[in-house]
């Protein structure tokens, strides 16, 4: 902007220029002419990339901004019900700091499709049966693990999610839909914890929400090696 020094007023540019005019307001043609400059100049940002790390007894997954994690597994793969009962603890730990009234649960070695179960502490006729089941179904993953005694996937947050779902759906396959509509299915990620990672339960509901609550189970849990990672994916 051109202004007259003397008495302030605002010029058109070609009063900043040589030789001097005088000014149309006061008529001086005083050198002291100033100019200034301004510019708007947008919000400058820079690109930040970030990484999560979380470890767990057997294990530890990496997760990018970019959605790409990568799974690390260490030990020998487990049986299909080991850890089923403190899986199931956790759930309940889980539902009880919501506000319900399970006793910690006890395995059912006498009902084939039911891992673990809960009564009401508060009325003894209402049950929580629950079945348990690996968060993934990579048998060639558990077999790597088996033979080498570790294991290392790459991966992504939406093929976790795709991996999640097809378990529901090949336990949903199993059973009629009476005993569905009062199990409970308990997806396991204590050794896979890249699927514990918020991203991946986030995914799995956008994509898969309505198809997992057609599966037809009272309720479908996500429970990690903490009872903090406990999520619930049909709702």
């Amino acid at each position: 902007m051109v202004e007259c020094s003397k008495c302030k007023k605002a010029l058109p540019p070609a009063f900043g220029g040589l030789p001097r005019q005088p000014c149309p307001f006061c008529g001086s043609t005083s050198p002291s002419f100033s100019m200034s400059h301004h510019e708007d100049v947008g919000p400058v940002t820079d690109a930040v990339s970030w990484v999560q790390t979380r470890g767990s007894p057997g294990g530890s997954a990496t997760i990018r901004d970019t959605g790409e994690v990568e799974v690390k597994l260490f030990g020998r793969s487990p049986t299909n019900e080991e850890g089923a009962l403190e899986v199931c603890t956790r759930l309940v730990h889980t539902l009880n700091a919501q506000g319900a009234q399970w006793n910690d649960p006890i395995s059912a070695v006498d009902m084939s499709e039911v891992d673990a179960c809960s009564t009401d502490r508060l009325d003894p006729r209402r049950t929580l049966p629950m079945q348990v089941v690996r968060a993934s179904n990579d048998q060639r993953m558990w077999m790597n693990l088996q033979r080498n005694g570790s294991e290392v996937v790459d991966t992504d947050v939406d093929t976790l999610a795709s991996e999640l779902m097809s378990v529901v759906a090949k336990k949903a396959n199993r059973y009629p839909p009476a005993l569905k509509a009062s199990l409970t299915l308990v997806l396991d990620t204590s050794r896979t914890v890249g699927h514990s990672f918020s991203q991946v339960p986030a995914a799995f509901r956008q994509l898969y929400v309505l198809q997992c609550q057609g599966a037809g189970f009272q309720a479908v849990w996500l429970v990690g090696h903490r009872d903090e990672l406990a999520v619930r994916l049909d709702e």
